[in-house]
């Protein structure tokens, strides 16, 4: 088992296609410059004598002037070898964005199916 947690601090700047926020009224500039902190926690877990390998990872990321500006993540990966660098792997991700311009969604959840390669 491995856990991993890790605080951060990033300067973003956005560029939106729009300036139209859904519920946000004050927000009227297309071009968003703020800092932001982001807590973050992963992990990997073997399954099955180490046959399966289960990773995870979610995080939180708010605007340090509005607490209102917020994203967050929750993805889930199952791998499954199929051969010596092979591995099946399917994934459900959950995201969530705060400030979004109208008629865009603020929540996506997604179910991903693929192959893995290791490359030694």
């Amino acid at each position: 088992m491995s856990l991993k947690t890790s605080l951060t601090l990033t300067n973003e700047q956005t560029t939106f296609n729009g300036n139209t926020f859904r519920d946000m009224p004050d927000l009227t500039s297309n071009v968003q410059n703020l800092w932001r902190g982001t807590v973050r926690l992963a992990g990997r877990n073997s399954l099955f004598e180490g046959k399966v390998r289960v990773e995870y990872e979610a995080w939180y990321q708010r605007s340090l002037t509005s607490a209102e500006d917020y994203r967050y993540l929750a993805e889930a990966a199952l791998f499954v070898p199929l051969a010596k660098n092979v591995s099946f792997r399917t994934a459900l991700s959950y995201t969530r964005d705060n400030v979004v311009l109208v008629g865009v969604e603020r929540a996506d959840l997604l179910l991903t199916f693929g192959l893995s390669l290791a490359l030694e």
